[in-house]
């Protein structure tokens, strides 16, 4: 019965697995079609900042779980523009900080 129990948990470890090698691949390919003409490091240095970009985006709390999920739609834009999304969507949904109302 335990085996059937952790059936379910195995698959969507599997499946989340492979949504983030994907990303990983899209990351790659994203950065070497855009920065192929400058070489090497600067598609390493793409591939640095999406990576860290798409760590950061996927922290935020489960308040910006919809706007995550509907953003990474669009991570062939770069995860820049994903995290500009995010935070688009969430900031006009919530209050305005002191800072915005400055």
């Amino acid at each position: 019965m335990k085996k059937l129990l952790a059936a379910p948990f195995i698959l969507l470890s599997i499946l989340n697995t492979s949504a983030y090698a994907d990303e990983e691949a899209q990351i790659v390919t994203t950065c070497h079609y855009a920065n192929a003409e400058w070489g090497y490091d600067m598609m390493q240095l793409c591939i640095t900042e999406n990576r860290a970009l798409r760590d950061e985006v996927l922290r935020l709390g489960p308040e910006h779980a919809g706007a995550v999920e509907r953003c990474r739609k669009q991570a062939e834009f770069g995860w820049a523009w994903v995290k500009q999304c995010v935070l688009k969507r969430t900031s006009s949904t919530s209050p305005a900080s002191p800072e915005q109302a400055e």
